[in-house]
């Protein structure tokens, strides 16, 4: 028969498995999103930007702003684009990473594994996944691999990365003072 601790322990090792398959399924989904954007050939892409740009033009004539260079604010919107999916990529590498360091695999203290060694290991991994992603477009016809979009990627997932810390310390300092509140 079971003890109270052993239930506790395994209700709560089955949660955290049930989270790191989670965080594994949506991070994957994001490497499958942006492998799949990388495919399109150039022409497909641009259509899709060109949609995005349309609607920016749009919006700014509404609020009587001027749009005087169509191919400023193409590049704009396509390098934003890169930023945006790799700060999510960040945002779910963390996610991850913190609940695989989490579940006890690796013997780290808890500060390294928290502040320093899991950002840092899922930072180089977006960054080598986005290397890894210029390389691919060199094959997609009229495309190309920039090293200045693997910046700009490495760059999202470090933003998603430290948007993460703020994000998480933001609801931590809500929970505290509402169980304060509550406690008193």
């Amino acid at each position: 028969m079971k003890t109270q601790n052993e239930n506790e322990f395994n209700n709560t090792a089955s949660r955290q498995k049930g989270r790191i398959i989670l965080f594994g399924i949506l991070t994957l989904a994001i490497m499958v999103f942006i492998f799949v954007q990388s495919a399109m050939p150039d022409v497909v892409s641009a259509e899709e930007s060109n949609l995005i740009v349309e609607i920016i033009r749009s919006i700014m004539e509404k609020a009587s702003v001027s749009v005087s260079n169509q191919e400023m604010l193409s590049f704009l919107v396509r390098k934003c684009a890169h930023f945006t999916e790799y700060a999510v990529f960040g945002v779910s590498l963390l996610a991850l990473g913190r609940e695989i360091a989490r579940s006890g695999r690796f013997s780290m203290d808890e500060t390294s594994k928290k502040y320093v060694l899991v950002p840092l290991i899922c930072w180089l991994f977006g960054t080598f996944y986005a290397v890894t992603d210029e390389i691919h477009q060199l094959f997609v016809p009229g495309r190309f691999g920039q090293f200045t979009d693997v910046v700009i990627d490495s760059m999202g997932v470090a933003t998603g990365i430290l948007f993460f810390f703020i994000i998480r310390r933001v609801i931590m300092r809500r929970v505290a003072k509402k169980a304060d509140s509550n406690g008193k």
